[in-house]
């Protein structure tokens, strides 16, 4: 039963978690060096909502003898109170007992469903997969998970009491786009992009690689892409050494970037709080104040608090200095440090950005030509019909693979890249690519 005025704090957390082997080498000659298995834990959705409980609200009837109508809450304190050995402050039987019984609405606004691709909340996954590192050749799990829950917390205000009631409850929550009945399977791609690679130094030749269009794919599919060179007029006397002595590299790279100093925008109109000087761990310059009217400053101090639902992640207010404070402020901030002990927290401009190749296909050499009837056709740019060599390849996708996300504080992007050498000529492009769900068929 509630005796004195507590808080209910429902929030709403959606986190990235990434389990990352050690793919390089370490130095024998740390002390410290840090363990092959990395587990990284990035907030990328934060919201909160906070309520006061007083006694006088929560409403208390006859308590029934059938256990399926009690709380939860009081469930789960006479189970403690067993587990312990303490006794339960509750009775299992009779009717004189009161069971106390309230409910409260809240909502958390997500845009699952949007237009753009960028302001859809990346849907609920889980992944692991086996991977060698260079660690002398080991293998290692790397897991991949977005997971959300909500977290209701119960607790009195004020200093918490021993006997005081309290209580935290936690359930998982699972976000999928919707999915319509009948997915059709996608066509083969009918039409191609063309992308001329751009050199880094001078060369006597031009590549251009051809892509399906759009650059969309399911995360089991596979991407079929033509390689083409082209020698100049000048240069068609290195044509045959070019074509054969070329190395050719296609990958599929995926970048990674956590963003620790963001989260979800915070709506329109946004509340301003004492602590909103300090964004991202950057203080903000202090602008002076333009002078008002009477009527506005009237009207500029009636404006109401509204309260945050999403914020943005900021670093604690630093401790004021000795030369500022007197004794009785520092002794108040070195007990409630000892009383609290919290963990150091990472800085809000400490970014993760980790770029890897997910899948790569080389060549040695053009090793076909385009045929008469390409050549003769409208639809196939000069310097293709008119092409000295003609790779043709594959880039194959996992199914483990997180879809491409762009989110405030998590971003996952993938591209294609090409790179071809000829003894001191590198020529090379990137293009992006997304990467979906897999298409659903009837079985």
């Amino acid at each position: 039963m509630i005796t004195t005025d507590h808080r209910l704090t429902i929030s709403m957390e959606g986190a990235f978690f990434w389990i990352a082997p050690q793919t390089e080498e370490i130095d024998p000659s740390l002390l410290h060096a840090p363990p092959l298995p990395e587990r990284v834990k990035h907030v990328f959705l934060s919201s909160s909502i906070s309520l006061t409980i007083s006694p006088d609200r929560v409403k208390s009837r006859p308590k029934s003898h059938n256990g399926g109508n009690r709380s939860f809450f009081q469930r789960y304190r006479r189970k403690a109170a067993s587990e312990t050995g303490h006794e339960a402050t509750a009775s299992t039987t009779g009717t004189t007992t009161q069971d106390s019984k309230t409910s409260f609405s809240f909502s958390f606004p997500l845009p699952i469903m949007s237009d753009s691709r960028d302001k859809e909340v990346p849907s609920t996954f889980q992944a692991s997969h086996l991977r060698q590192g260079k660690v002398r050749g080991r293998w290692f799990a790397e897991g991949v998970q977005i997971a959300y829950r909500l977290v209701v917390r119960l607790e009195p205000k004020g200093d918490p009491d021993e006997n005081a009631y309290q209580e935290v409850l936690e359930a998982p929550i699972i976000i999928e786009r919707e999915v319509p009945e009948l997915t059709p399977v996608p066509p083969p791609p009918d039409s191609w992009s063309h992308y001329e690679l751009t050199p880094v130094n001078p060369a006597d030749f031009i590549c251009t690689i051809s892509l399906p269009k759009p650059l969309e794919f399911a995360r089991s599919d596979l991407i079929p892409f033509y390689l083409f060179i082209t020698t100049f007029e000048d240069s068609k006397h290195l044509a045959p050494s070019i074509v054969k002595e070329s190395i050719i590299r296609v990958s599929i790279i995926r970048l990674l970037h956590l963003d620790s100093g963001m989260a979800f925008q915070a709506p329109e109109p946004r509340a301003r709080y004492p602590e909103d000087d300090i964004i991202a761990g950057q203080e903000k310059e202090k602008r002076p104040r333009r002078k008002m009217g009477r009527a506005r400053a009237l009207l500029h101090r009636m404006s109401t608090r509204t309260p945050k639902i999403f914020k943005w992640n900021r670093k604690p207010k630093p401790p004021p200095s000795s030369g500022e404070s007197d004794d009785t402020t520092d002794y108040s901030i070195v007990a409630q440090a000892m009383k609290e002990k919290p963990l150091p927290e990472l800085p809000a401009d400490d970014d993760i950005i980790h770029e890897e190749v997910i899948f790569t296909t080389t060549s040695e050499g053009f090793p076909k030509r385009v045929g008469r009837r390409s050549r003769r056709s409208s639809y196939q740019p000069e310097v293709i019909a008119n092409s000295d060599g003609v790779y043709k390849g594959e880039l194959r996708l996992r199914n483990e693979l997180l879809n491409s996300i762009s989110w405030p504080g998590i971003s996952v992007t993938y591209f294609i890249e090409a790179v071809v050498y000829f003894r001191d000529s590198v020529l090379q492009m990137r293009e992006e690519l997304y990467v979906i769900e897999p298409y659903l068929t009837e079985s």
